[in-house]
């Protein structure tokens, strides 16, 4: 804008100029055409001023023209400016504002059941898995959820997490409240996320599924590695019930929060992207817990420890996944119980809809021969996702407990679910 006035400036001085030698030399000529006597030359000299008069007129007539293209240009810049300044003060205003955002989303799964076991008995049932709400609520660093489950047709209502959580950077995350203990199949359950209906044993039996406390996440790239921490710390369960080699399937208790005893934990998960994805994450967790038998409270006190394993290979059509988990419970005076189980799975997808895998698994709740909870699992399956968030899975399920009073039987599933 600055060089067009520049440029306007230059050309009025010309015209200005010419103006100035046009008006000398009509004075001039009106001058020399008073003292012409030669009546022939006389015409000649009048019709010459005549054009020049003419063409002074033109050029103040232009002059005119660009002293108001001027004023018209000036004020042009002017009012662009001030359209300028203003749009920088919304700018900032907007940037300094602290914006909020509000979200509702959730699922629900339906359930069908078959189960044949070798002595003919049948047993089929419909169940209403789960119908969750999440919400999900943004203001600057700051980030607020919560997750509402239905399960079992709404018979057991309960809240599976709350926390809010502040985002310095990403290096430093701090949540405070009710989270999910962060192993891969916790954090990825959901019916429209996790591509199989039975999540692996290890899932609640002997890892926690969640907790209440504080936790603190970051990530940071290292060459061509991603590496992602968390560190976190809540109250334990209050107590295990049965905790004796006889009774170790329920080593992991479904006691409620304690205050009084605390959980404590630490992960660290390592993202290789040069390998067309491969995570390896290792886990850790321990509390302490009062010990009872059959209801009746001991005066052991019992310290649980978990130790776990996960990897994921993702490739162009193939995820394969391996995890390892093993926990361990001690007591002064009691002898230790440990668990332990391990899978693999086998994810394939043919970049359609169709995506099929297959699982083999095992636990032992206990590691000694006596166990009452040793038996392995295999299932094959399909989940057909109509949409990002619907669809539908098949699985059919073999189980084979290692105990001789036990048989062999199958299992079939299917489950219908709808994310929004």
């Amino acid at each position: 804008m600055q060089s067009i006035l520049l440029n306007q400036t230059f050309m009025k001085t010309i015209f200005l100029f010419f103006l100035l030698f046009n008006l000398n030399l009509a004075s001039s000529l009106q001058k020399q055409i008073q003292n012409i006597d030669n009546p022939q030359l006389k015409p000649i000299f009048q019709q010459l001023l005549t054009i020049i008069e003419k063409q002074n007129k033109t050029i103040q007539k232009q002059n005119q023209e660009i002293i108001k293209l001027k004023t018209f240009n000036k004020n042009k810049l002017d009012n662009l400016e001030s359209e300028i300044q203003i749009q920088a003060d919304e700018l900032e205003e907007i940037q300094n504002k602290k914006d909020f955002s509000l979200s509702i989303k959730g699922y629900t799964n339906t359930d069908f059941v078959f189960k044949q076991k070798k002595n003919k008995q049948q047993i089929d049932s419909f169940d209403q898995a789960e119908t969750t709400l999440f919400l999900n609520a943004n203001k600057d660093r700051f980030r607020f959820f919560s997750e509402i489950e239905w399960s079992h047709s709404g018979t057991n209502i309960h809240q599976e997490r709350s926390w809010i959580e502040y985002q310095s950077n990403s290096s430093l995350k701090l949540r405070l409240g009710q989270s999910l203990i962060p192993s891969y199949w916790n954090l990825n359950h959901y019916p429209h996320v996790a591509i199989s209906i039975n999540k692996p044993y290890a899932v609640g039996k002997i890892m926690p599924f969640n907790y209440i406390g504080a936790q603190i996440t970051g990530q940071n790239e290292y060459k061509q590695a991603n590496i992602e921490y968390i560190l976190y710390t809540g109250n334990g369960i209050d107590s295990i019930d049965n905790p004796t080699p006889s009774f170790a399937n329920s080593l992991n208790g479904t006691g409620r929060d304690k205050n009084s005893s605390k959980a404590f934990g630490q992960k660290a998960t390592f993202s290789f992207p040069s390998f067309n994805h491969l995570d390896f994450s290792v886990h850790h967790y321990k509390d302490s817990r009062d010990l009872n038998y059959l209801g009746i409270p001991l005066l052991n006190r019992g310290s649980y420890e978990v130790y776990q394993i996960e990897s994921k290979f993702t490739s162009k059509r193939w995820d394969l996944l391996l995890s390892h988990t093993q926990s361990k419970l001690k007591s002064q005076g009691l002898r230790s119980n440990k668990q332990y189980s391990s899978y693999y799975q086998v994810n394939y997808n043919d970049n359609s809809p169709l995506n099929y895998y297959l699982r083999f698994e095992h636990i032992d709740a206990d590691s000694s021969l006596n166990s009452i909870f040793d038996q392995s699992r295999q299932l094959i399956g399909l989940n057909y996702r109509y949409k990002p968030y619907t669809g539908v899975k098949l699985e059919l399920l073999t189980i084979k407990p290692k105990i001789l009073t036990n048989s062999s039987y199958n299992e079939f599933w299917t489950s219908l679910y709808f994310a929004f």
